[in-house]
Order: structure tokens, then sequence, then C-alpha cells
């Protein structure tokens, strides 16, 4: 009896072990649980201040079980975190056992200014997939330019997720994953990211799929000096932001006016990353961006793989934290006021500034996800569009589900006590790991997800359900791809 009853302890109890992975930057050991394994803190590169990032190469034994120093960014109140210029880190999830299984490379939002690869990535592998996440440089730190600088790429977080790109294809064969089956997904930030690496020619080959949660490839960048283009306009009607002119002023401000490079290398970087306000924007620099994203998108001149793109109901929310206030929208689009009240009138009727909000998020991550995906059909790739908009008590502002849930969902869903919200989850993770497999997020027990269409702009609508939606946001849609068209045409 003692013997039984000892069989069924051990049978619910959690395997726990470690075996030895062998990579080009390292011997690493990887934490099992079960029969999921985690190797966290594998160094993937290492790079000087203002450098590009060069490879690791090393035989060393590490330990996988703790995460890598984050890079810098500015603290919240009360937090402790270890953060480092020697950030170059990332973590890898898989199964044990697991062969030829698809890659999925999670990069993680926070305006390009905060952030870290500390994911739960063990959510998606317990799904038959091997998860990477990853840290790249922020701030200025890692998207800058100016004459005094050694960098030729201006956007040297950019490159560092090239270089983890590259370690993938060169280990994750060790990790049971398939090289030549590689999904780059991330918000906000990440989002972007995903866009910026559709469009560097330096990340050919490097994936074969992408998911953009709340991308912007469609919003004004900085440009440096070689650059500029007087065809090319921001919203408000002026050129863009010289790259070189702001990283002066933020000298400047730091009373570096007239420093030489030694000045700037030694500068404290906690000073450094926060001398900026608002979210980092990426620069157009010719070098490592030719372009904005979706302007090569739709020239054809990007990195061609099937994707999945779309945001929330009220990507607004996040328009503060961009430093857009109403008032900016309100002259950028003073010709316009007409229009959006029209389009937005439930917003427009309680507050204009309502309506802006709700319009900054449209324009900002909602219009990317139509261009984007109006060009991968037009060059004959499958591109799927969705809408988060959980209705109900579950929506955290009466405008709706606000910037970063649908990651929120994805990541943490699984721990609400509302039943919508885990079967949300469910389905969404379904979809990403199919799409993974596949190409195609379309699978047994789900909803059908039609790919988009640019007469019929399908969305799948991820609410209490999930359900195909044609012409879901046409109209405003519609009107915003003008104003953004609109940017590269003269008077």
């Amino acid at each position: 009896m003692l013997k039984h009853w000892l069989y069924a302890l051990i049978a619910i109890l959690p395997l726990t072990g470690h075996t030895d992975i062998t990579t080009t930057s390292g011997v690493y050991s990887s934490t099992q649980n079960n029969n999921l394994n985690s190797v966290k803190g594998i160094r993937y590169g290492q790079a000087a201040r203002w450098h590009e990032p060069s490879a690791v190469v090393s035989q060393q034994r590490f330990s996988g079980e703790q995460y890598g120093a984050q890079c810098h960014q500015p603290q919240r109140p009360g937090t402790d975190t270890k953060v480092s210029e020697d950030c170059l880190y990332l973590n890898v999830w898989h199964q044990d056992g697991a062969d030829k299984q698809p890659v999925m490379v999670w990069i993680h939002g926070g305006g390009f200014r905060f952030g870290s690869g500390e994911t739960p990535g063990e959510q998606l592998a317990q799904h038959g997939v091997v998860v990477v996440s990853l840290n790249y440089r922020l701030g200025p730190l890692g998207f800058i330019k100016h004459p005094l600088l050694p960098n030729e790429s201006a956007n040297l977080g950019l490159k560092d997720m090239e270089l983890a790109l590259r370690w993938v294809q060169d280990n994750i064969h060790q990790f049971g994953g398939d090289k030549n089956n590689v999904t780059i997904f991330g918000v906000s930030a990440g989002g972007m990211a995903v866009n910026l690496l559709l469009a560097s020619p330096h990340a050919s080959g490097l994936f074969h799929k992408a998911i953009a949660h709340s991308g912007y490839a469609t919003w004004p960048l900085q440009r440096t000096a070689s650059m500029q283009d007087d065809n090319i306009f921001h919203w408000s009607g002026n050129n863009p932001a010289n790259a070189e002119q702001q990283a002066s002023a933020m000298f400047a401000k730091l009373a570096h006016a007239d420093s030489d490079l030694n000045d700037l290398q030694t500068l404290d970087p906690t000073t450094l990353i926060n001398a900026i306000e608002g979210f980092q924007l990426p620069i157009v620099d010719g070098v490592s961006l030719p372009e904005e994203p979706a302007v090569l998108i739709e020239q054809g001149s990007y990195n061609r793989v099937p994707l999945i793109t779309g945001g929330n109901r009220y990507e607004g929310s996040v328009m503060p934290g961009a430093q857009v206030t109403s008032v900016m929208m309100s002259d950028w689009f003073m010709n316009d006021h007409d229009a959006v009240a029209n389009l937005y009138s439930e917003e427009w009727s309680t507050s204009n500034q309502q309506a802006w909000q709700r319009m900054f998020g449209d324009l900002r991550y909602l219009l990317s996800a139509v261009v984007t995906a109006e060009a991968s059909q037009y060059f004959d790739q499958p591109a799927y569009l969705y809408y988060h908009q959980l209705s109900g008590e579950q929506a955290a502002n009466p405008l709706g589900m606000p910037h970063g849930s649908d990651a929120y969902i994805l990541w943490y869903g699984h721990r609400s006590e509302d039943v919508r919200v885990r079967e949300a989850t469910n389905s969404m993770r379904q979809y990403w790991v199919n799409f993974a497999h596949t190409g195609n997020p379309n699978g047994k027990g789900l909803a059908q997800w039609e790919a988009f269409s640019a007469d019929k702009q399908n969305w799948l609508v991820f609410d209490n359900g999930s359900s195909n939606q044609a012409g879901l946001l046409k109209n405003k849609m519609d009107f915003l791809k003008a104003k953004y068209q609109a940017r590269f045409t003269q008077d």
C-alpha cells in the first residue's frame, strides 16, 4: 500500500533537473521543470557605448538560472532592477526532447525606453514552440545620431535585435528549434521593432513570419541630415525632426554642448537615459533603416513573410506617454474637425479630447496594421488583422481595452478570474502558435480567421468570443489613410 502511495506522489511532483546546452556563446545550464526547460541570461552580444554589437564567442560554463542585467532605462520608484550597459542577453524556453519545433522570438515593448526580455515564455513554449526573448539597448544609448559619435547606424537597438536573430540561427537547434521556421513578434515598441526588421535589409533570412502587436510603421520618424526629404512631412505639415539636432539639444540640456567624444562617452548612463521625455523614436538613417517601414513595405522593398498585425480598441490610452496632446492633434488636423466629429461622433459628443485621443490611437497603431496588411496582400503574402475589444466589465477604461492589453491577454490572461478573458487567452495563444507552425493561424476549435483583403478589410475580433468581421473600421481607416498619403505629397 505504501509503495503505491509513493508512486502516486512521484507522479504528481514536478520533475526538476539540469542539463548542459552548448552554444557559440558558452555552455549554459538548462533548468528542467516537468518536460519544460528554460535557459536565462544567455549572452548573445557585447557592445561598447554607441558602437555596433559584436557576437560573443565563448566556451565558458555559465548558469542559466537568472536573467541577465536589463538595459539602462528610467527606474520606477521603489524598484531596484539591475541595469547595465552590458545588457545584451536573451532567454530560451523549450520542451525537453523536442526537435525541429517552430521558434517564436519575442521583442518587448516600452517605447524604446523601458522593458526587458523577462517574460513568461513558458506560457507559449508549453504549446509546442521554442520561445526566445531578448534585451536590446534603449533610449539614446540605443537610438541616436550625432556628428561626434562613432556609430554609423543610428539604430543600435535594431542592430542588437539582428545580432540576437543571428544567434538564433546559429544555436536554436541545440534547444530543439527549427532555424528555418522563426516567427518574430512583439508589442508596442516591440511591434514597431517587428516593422523595422521587416524593413531592414540586414535582417533578410533571419525570420520567416511576423506578428506586430500595435506597431506604428506609418508614424513619422526622426531622420538624419543626410536623409532629410522635402517631400516627406510630419502630421503637422512640417518636415520630420532632425536626429542630429535632437541629439545636440539633448547634450546641451546636459551642459555638454561643447563636449568632445570622450566627455560624451563618460556621461553617467542614468543621467543620459533620463535626458529625454516620452518615447524614443527610431531614426531613418539610410544605413540600418533606409526609409520609414511602411514606405518600404508598400514599395515591396522589405522582407516578405506572412504577417499578423493589429491592436486594441483604445490604443489612444498611450497618447500622454507619447507626449502628444489633444491640442496638438487639433492643430495637426485643423482642417478636419468636421470629419473627425463625424467619424468619432460618440467620443466627440462627450468631449473633443476623447475624440482626439481615440483618433490618435487609430492613427498611430491601427492605420499601420491596415497599410502593412494591404501591402502584404499586394505582394502575395498572407496577412491577418486582429482587433482586441473585450467589452463590459473587462474594459479598464470606458473607451475600451487600452494599448498593450492584447499582450496582457497573450502572456497573463490565464491568471484572470474572468472566464471570458481566459477564453480569449487560449484562443490568441492557439492562433499565434498555429501561425508559427504554418503561416496560417486557423485550426480546430477556433473561429475562422479570414486573411485580409483590401476590398473587405477583414478583422478577427477578440471580444466575448472571437469572430471575423469585414469592414469593421473601414470609414475611419480610409480617412486616416488619406491623411497618411498626404504626408508624401506637395500642396
